[in-house]
């Protein structure tokens, strides 16, 4: 209904009155309501693992896989060698599993879509076209025998 301009400077907050139509009665007085206000168009961001993501201070990367050009010729049975391209990126936000990113060049918009397979594992020694494999063993990550899951080695006291 309205937004108070003189919003807290310690909370960075302004006062919003919004108007509900409750025709039902159910709401009452003294009750919370949380609301979800939408502030650009929807997203059309792609989250990838935050492993994949190589961030130095000039700037981020993913590294794409990709099939080499020329490998397939239709009825070949071998497997298409798979290639590695960096694309620069741009982070825009982030959890702590994951990467919301954009590419940097317009070029790269091409590489960068749902589905496309991203290197999580060694990305400081790739090199542009790089030849790698995908690893198909999807088994959970488990600590070492003898340690916590945070790393921690587990001390036996003999006493």
């Amino acid at each position: 209904f309205s937004i108070n301009a003189q919003g807290s400077l310690g909370s960075r907050t302004f006062p919003v009155r919004v108007e509900l139509d409750d025709q039902k009665g159910r709401l009452l007085p003294g009750m919370g309501v949380s609301v979800f206000v939408p502030v650009r168009h929807e997203s059309t961001e792609l989250i990838v693992p935050r492993d994949a993501v190589l961030t130095k201070p000039d700037g981020s990367t993913i590294w794409v896989v990709k099939e080499k050009e020329g490998e397939r010729d239709g009825e070949s049975r071998q497997p298409a060698t798979l290639i590695t391209l960096p694309v620069p990126v741009r982070v825009l936000s982030h959890t702590r599993q994951a990467y919301a990113i954009v590419p940097e060049r317009e070029g790269d918009s091409d590489l960068v879509v749902p589905g496309t397979q991203v290197v999580t594992e060694g990305l400081e020694r790739l090199i542009r076209g790089a030849a790698v494999s995908i690893d198909p063993d999807m088994s959970p990550l488990a600590p070492v025998p003898g340690m916590y899951r945070t790393g921690q080695q587990i001390v036996e006291r003999s006493e």
